[in-house]
């Protein structure tokens, strides 16, 4: 978790790529795991979309990539469905969730912490 301290400023994606994906992914890993006592592929691969999507949401500025990039996860969002990863009403929930997240940020300026979109998109899983 402190290694990204001692990356230098060349390599500032490398350490923005571990501080909010890598780490939060495996610590929400192993909160799930210690409730749970276990951990299926189909709890896994929810959890990581949902952590890529706060990480899109966090530096969403409303340029054509950014919108490339949400088209992107919404088609990585339905071939894992279509793959047998995720039921259709996860793939929804993460694909509203996202887009309603970037409309808010966008048009209502709606600025908000990377943890409270985590744990937003973290209980939708959940329900």
């Amino acid at each position: 978790m402190f290694s990204t301290k001692y990356i230098g400023k060349k390599y500032k994606l490398l350490q923005t790529l571990i501080d909010g994906f890598i780490i939060p992914s495996f610590m929400s890993i192993a909160i799930a795991y210690t409730y749970m006592h276990f951990i299926s592929f189909n709890f896994i691969v929810p959890l990581l979309l949902v952590n890529i999507a706060t990480i899109l949401i966090e530096y969403f500025e409303g340029a054509k990539t950014d919108y490339i990039q949400l088209v992107t996860l919404s088609v990585l969002t339905l071939i894992l469905f279509l793959l047998g990863y995720i039921n259709p009403l996860t793939s929804i929930t993460i694909v509203i969730f996202v887009v309603v997240s970037v409309l808010l940020k966008q048009f209502r300026h709606l600025f908000t912490s990377n943890l409270f979109y985590r744990v937003i998109g973290n209980l939708l899983l959940l329900i």
